[in-house]
């Protein structure tokens, strides 16, 4: 057998076990206690051409079971039926408010200002932010205040369940968890106020509101198309603890409705989240490649020459892929096609880094970005 596959089971090997040490240093949501307290909690949501999403998002927020929250909704600049439909949605529900979204002002990303409007609307003493495409299970607020209370935290943030829309879009989406756990040392994340060790979902992301005041809000980010790490290195940067937590059981998300639509949502930060830097980008596309991708060959050669060990690799990345979706809800059958996974990933990041040397747009729900 070649040295290079005995390195290569070695190396999958290695991968697997850091995974499973990474893993336990993120916690679920924390369970309430029988005294908790009730802060007020405001519960934020931009959305901008989201007619989709309208009637299952307020159904899901109007089953939540916390006691004391408003839900502030801002329609920016939407060109769909969004506004209709969320005013025939929260009608005669007082806990709701529909805003209407200013011009996006020169040099500001349109989520980013959209947040910020909301904030300065918002009365409580939690901010929670999340996207039109998530969905919250009832207790989830309850949960995510207790979690501020055991965590002594300024920010949480986490990676939801990513529930099925596009089967296709899936391979792509569900390797964010993958990423987080696979290349982030989670350890270090969530317990030190190191800001290059941090990750955030923009998806669900809480603050007290002294963390979110401290930090100037979403206006420290303005122009930022990776808001949401860039929020946590804030938070961290100002002595604020933050969390990430798996949130997987509290809250799922329909993220895109196809591939051709993930592969645009992705190719705008993928690049970004790497601070631009082309030499991590060529080694992280020569990692997919060399680890989860050139194992399909070694498993073909292995049924043509029946040497069943050079299948071996293949089956270590689909057990490392196959781990990471089973502890975040998601169906073990992405984590057989983890191949197909890596060669998105590979495509994105070379297309997200090409568009961005070439002085090219991102383009994204109508609006381009430098």
């Amino acid at each position: 057998m070649s040295i290079y596959l005995w390195g290569l089971i070695g190396l999958e090997a290695f991968c697997l076990l850091w995974i499973l040490l990474n893993s336990t240093f993120i916690k679920p949501l924390a369970n309430p206690s029988r005294d908790a307290s009730y802060p007020s909690v405001s519960l934020l949501i931009p959305m901008r051409n989201e007619e989709r999403n309208i009637q299952e998002l307020v159904q899901s927020l109007q089953s939540l079971t916390y006691p004391s929250f408003e839900c502030i909704l801002l329609d920016d600049q939407s060109t769909d039926e969004t506004k209709k439909l969320t005013n025939e949605a929260i009608i005669d529900d007082k806990r709701f408010t529909l805003i209407t979204g200013q011009s996006l002002p020169k040099g500001w990303n349109g989520k980013v200002h959209a947040c910020h409007q909301l904030s300065q609307q918002a009365q409580g003493d939690l901010l929670l932010f999340i996207d039109a495409d998530v969905r919250l299970a009832p207790d989830t607020i309850e949960r995510t205040v207790a979690t501020f209370d055991k965590e002594q935290a300024g920010m949480i943030s986490g990676f939801p369940h990513y529930a099925d829309r596009s089967h296709l879009s899936q391979f792509l989406v569900t390797l964010q968890h993958f990423v987080v756990y696979a290349h982030l040392p989670i350890s270090i994340a969530n317990t030190t106020n190191h800001p290059s060790f941090t990750a955030a979902c923009g998806g669900f992301i809480g603050f007290t509101r002294k963390a979110y005041d401290a930090i100037g809000g979403h206006e420290a980010v303005s122009s930022s198309l990776l808001e949401d790490v860039h929020l946590a290195r804030e938070t961290k940067k100002n002595g604020h603890t933050m969390k990430l937590m798996n949130i997987s059981s509290s809250v799922s998300c329909y993220m895109y409705e196809s591939l051709k639509e993930a592969i645009e949502g992705f190719t705008k930060n993928i690049f970004i989240g790497i601070n631009k830097s082309i030499g991590l980008a060529l080694l992280l596309i020569t990692w997919y490649i060399l680890l989860y991708m050139v194992p399909v060959a070694l498993f073909i050669f292995s049924i043509m020459s029946g040497q069943i060990l050079y299948s071996v690799p293949l089956i270590l990345s689909m057990l490392q892929k196959g781990f990471v979706d089973y502890k975040n809800k998601t169906s073990l059958v992405y984590s057989l096609f983890m191949p197909f996974s890596a060669l998105l990933f590979v495509f994105v990041l070379t297309r997200s880094m090409y568009t961005s040397i070439k002085g090219k747009a991102y383009t994204w729900k109508g609006r381009s970005y430098s």
